[in-house]
């Protein structure tokens, strides 16, 4: 879904008169920590704000959140 809505400008943040917000977690599970790349991708396609959930889908909300995850994504953006 990422790579379909971030490859270039969003139609959504084009028409919305409002900021567009997104929150995603680090990835599907351990094997597929994306964090980084996918605000990457979040940032090329001009949402104004990305919350990042520490967790991958696979841990729901049990176990720790992955803080360092957080801090490499926000060093790999534009923090305006």
């Amino acid at each position: 879904m990422v790579c379909g809505f971030a490859t270039s400008k969003c139609c959504i943040v084009e028409i919305s008169p409002k900021p567009v917000t997104v929150k995603i977690r680090i990835g599907w599970d351990e094997e597929s920590i994306n964090t980084v790349e996918t605000c990457k991708l979040l940032e090329k396609a001009g949402v104004s704000m990305i919350a990042i959930h520490g967790r991958t889908r696979s841990q729901f909300y049990f176990g720790n959140a992955d803080y360092e995850q957080i801090r490499l994504a926000k060093e790999a953006v534009n923090n305006k």
